[in-house]
């Protein structure tokens, strides 16, 4: 493993309880696609807290952090963060 990886595993552990409180949070406010405003949001200040360049806005609610310490390969992190509505699902709940 190099250093790179090893960081990015470091970092991960260190934010642990973060990360799981984060994507608990998204699953207990879904949000359709293109309407992710509350998640986009919640996403960038978490990313903004690791100490990442964020930049919001992107096809509409996307967000991207860029690690400002380049001594290696770029690394990319893409989440799927709508939901979809499932009518039969809806009609069992009643």
């Amino acid at each position: 493993m190099n250093h790179i990886e090893e960081k990015i595993i470091q970092t991960i552990d260190e934010h642990r309880e973060e990360i799981i409180a984060l994507a608990k949070d998204i699953q207990s406010h879904p949000e359709p696609g293109f309407y992710e405003e509350r998640t986009a949001a919640h996403v960038a200040a978490f990313l903004r807290g690791l100490g990442l360049r964020v930049h919001g806005g992107l096809a509409r609610t996307g967000v991207r952090a860029e690690w400002m310490e380049q001594d290696g390969p770029d690394i990319s992190i893409i989440g799927k963060m709508d939901i979809y509505r499932c009518e039969t699902m809806q009609r069992l709940a009643l």
